[in-house]
């Protein structure tokens, strides 16, 4: 994905106003949004739920950039664009 860095590592913190971020190597920071459906755990926890309750994403979980296609996220499409990511609830080619 054009402009997307080569890896970036999700950074979950229950009490923090942005609760997930995407730190890049080089220690920029991405906002991460998530599609209806998508859930945070227990107070506390540090991961996210996906629409029917399974884990879809935990702190310290890296999203690798493919070069070709959308990186994916515990089988998640996601897209990069205006410096955040987008996790999609459904599936894309």
């Amino acid at each position: 994905m054009a402009n997307m860095p080569p890896s970036v590592t999700l950074r979950m913190d229950s009490t923090a106003g942005e609760n997930v971020l995407a730190i890049g190597r080089d220690g920029t920071t991405y906002l991460v949004w998530w599609s209806n459906g998508f859930a945070s755990g227990q107070p506390g926890d540090t991961l996210v739920l996906d629409p029917t309750g399974q884990v879809a994403a935990r702190n310290g979980d890296i999203l690798v950039n493919p070069g070709r296609g959308f990186p994916r996220l515990h089988g998640y499409a996601v897209c990069f664009g205006g410096g955040s990511f987008l996790v999609l609830a459904r599936a894309l080619p």
